[in-house]
C-alpha cells in the first residue's frame, strides 16, 4: 500500500460503527481489518477477492462500477473501485449507534492521488 493511501486509511479509520474494512490494491494485494470478531480478515480477503473478480467480469461487459451498497441484517457492506483498479470495502455495524460517514469517506477514497 503507497504512503498517500497508507495516511488517508490511517487518519480516518476506525470511526464509530466500523466493522472492519479492505483495500484491494494494484498488485493483487488485499489488506484486511476487522474490529468485530464476527468478521474475521480472512472472511475480509475472501470477499474483497470476490468483488474484485465480479468488478472485472463486469468491466468485460463495457460495465463500469464504482459505488456499491450492500445492506445486510448486522451490517453494510459500501464498496468502491477507482479508475486504477483499486477497491475500498467499508463494512459499518446495522446499528443506530453506528454514526460513521462510510459515503464521505468513500467519495475521498474515489479521488485520492496515488
Amino acid at each position: 500500500m503507497n504512503t498517500d493511501l497508507d495516511t488517508f486509511l490511517r487518519t480516518r479509520l476506525p470511526f464509530p460503527g466500523l466493522a472492519g474494512w479492505g483495500v484491494h490494491c494494484q498488485d493483487r494485494t488485499i489488506e484486511p481489518k476487522a474490529y468485530v470478531r464476527q468478521l474475521t480478515p480472512h472472511r475480509i480477503e475472501q470477499l474483497m477477492a470476490r468483488l474484485a473478480s465480479g468488478a472485472e467480469d463486469m468491466r468485460s461487459h463495457d460495465l463500469k462500477p464504482r459505488f456499491m451498497c450492500w445492506k445486510f441484517e448486522q451490517v453494510q457492506l459500501f464498496w468502491a473501485m477507482r479508475s486504477d483498479g483499486m477497491s475500498l470495502a467499508l463494512f459499518v455495524q446495522s446499528q443506530p449507534e453506528a454514526s460513521g460517514s462510510p459515503q464521505n469517506l468513500i467519495e475521498e477514497f474515489l479521488t485520492l492521488t496515488t
